[in-house]
């Protein structure tokens, strides 16, 4: 059985440092994909432009603190 390729999402979540799920939920018939780190109060970042929660990776280590 071959498996399939990482995805760019799953090499970025492995970059940042800390503990970085990636998980999904179904709401309706949208599937919203999303990441959790850290532990804590939630802080939620909602993103615009079709872009997802990589535009935060660079700030996603030191949030999860």
């Amino acid at each position: 059985m071959t498996s399939l390729p990482e995805t760019a999402e799953q090499k970025l979540a492995k970059s940042i440092p800390g503990n970085l799920t990636l998980r999904s939920v179904p709401i309706g018939k949208y599937q919203i994909n999303f990441a959790m780190a850290g532990e804590g109060k939630p802080l939620l970042l909602i993103h615009g432009l079709n872009v997802g929660w990589g535009s935060w990776f660079l700030n996603i280590a030191t949030l999860s603190r």
